[in-house]
């Protein structure tokens, strides 16, 4: 679907240049679906005047924000993109502008569904001096949502973390290093921001607890930006919601392999956890309910290892 044909479905919400977005997603307040576009210097970039992006696949769009360039910003910035209600696969490609001339380049991928708000990171390298194809058609200035959106607080303050589900798996998880490589490829096919991603369950010799790190005084939200916890408060014993969508923000209910308690400990028996994870058939599982906002978000029952298939935890890191 062609998004530049209708301002009304798509343009940039607008973040004054005066006073910026603070720590808010540019997609706070937007109703339907919305892209959230962080953009970094990965190495030799500089500060910018303008954007050029790019949108090619599920939705498309071409320009320029602002409009008219202002005075250069240092990297990174944000930006919200107004979509229309399509589903798929979107290709983000941005241009980094200082003066009229390309100074940095990037691009990213993201998968949209109608009325989710979707996060993703385009991180720019330096081009040549001048160089490289300007991505922006001229007049496209994509300024229908309001005025110019490159201020430098945009980004000031912690940016949300994702929590989310993969399986279903059964009670033979393997390593527990390949599941956070499972949980970090969840998250980058489904267009969350790119970062290492880690599973949360409880390993004979590991408390997610200690395995995973949540110290930046950060939000927790899914994927479809619905709030669940923060760095203080994720391993307690109730959350805002239940942890019940994968990274593509589908719904997902069921039981979610964990045995740790809602402190991030392993709980300490001996048989909760099918042989360490191999798939032992005589023992049970500990295990939470992802529908769950209450206790039973980490422990909900214990049932038979023999036939069981669950899902995982994952969170952004």
């Amino acid at each position: 679907m062609r998004a530049l044909v209708s301002r009304a479905l798509v343009a940039l919400a607008a973040c004054a240049l005066a006073g910026g977005c603070g720590g808010a997603d540019p997609c706070d307040g937007h109703s339907g679906a919305c892209l959230s576009l962080r953009v970094e210097d990965r190495g030799g970039v500089g500060a910018l005047d303008q954007l050029a992006i790019r949108l090619d696949g599920a939705a498309t769009l071409d320009g320029r924000t602002p409009g008219t360039p202002g005075g250069a910003v240092k990297l990174p910035v944000a930006t919200g993109i107004f979509l229309p209600p399509a589903t798929g696969a979107v290709d983000v490609s941005v241009v980094g502008l200082r003066a009229g001339a390309g100074v940095g380049a990037g691009e990213a991928m993201a998968a949209i569904r109608p009325g989710a708000h979707v996060a993703v990171v385009v991180g720019l390298q330096a081009m040549g001096v001048g160089g490289g194809e300007d991505l922006a058609l001229g007049g496209g200035d994509l300024t229908g949502g309001g005025g110019a959106d490159l201020a430098a607080p945009d980004l000031a303050g912690p940016q949300p973390r994702y929590v989310f589900l993969v399986g279903m798996h059964t009670s033979a998880l393997g390593l527990e290093s390949s599941l956070d490589d499972e949980c970090t490829n969840a998250a980058l096919a489904a267009g969350l921001p790119a970062s290492p991603y880690k599973v949360v369950i409880a390993y004979p010799t590991s408390n997610p607890r200690d395995a995973i790190t949540l110290g930046a005084g950060r939000s927790i939200l899914l994927p479809d930006g619905t709030p669940i916890a923060t760095d203080a408060t994720f391993f307690a014993m109730t959350h805002l919601a239940g942890i019940n969508e994968l990274a593509t923000g589908q719904v997902a209910n069921g039981c979610v392999f964990t045995d740790f308690n809602p402190n991030g400990d392993r709980i300490n028996a001996a048989a909760g956890d099918c042989g360490g994870w191999s798939g032992d058939t005589s023992g049970v599982a500990y295990v939470g309910d992802s529908a769950a906002s209450d206790l039973n978000w980490n422990f909900a029952g214990t049932p038979s290892c023999n036939g069981l298939s669950c899902y995982l935890y994952c969170i952004q890191q």
